[in-house]
């Protein structure tokens, strides 16, 4: 059974799971975060066995 896509769009935002061409983007997103500034934020992450082949999968 395939489910449908779930995509959520508005004029400004478009809500939806990760696609295949997403993984620079999300990449970039942790490797840029700034050191932890509260109790609860997550502390850097190494992301070495996170590859475009493991992303795609």
């Amino acid at each position: 059974m395939k489910l449908p896509l779930l995509e959520v769009e508005t004029d400004r935002l478009i809500i939806r799971p990760f696609q295949k061409g997403d993984y620079e983007s999300w990449l970039d997103g942790f490797n840029k975060r700034l050191p932890s500034q509260y109790k609860y934020d997550d502390c850097y992450q190494v992301l070495a066995s996170s590859t475009k082949a493991w992303f795609t999968e």
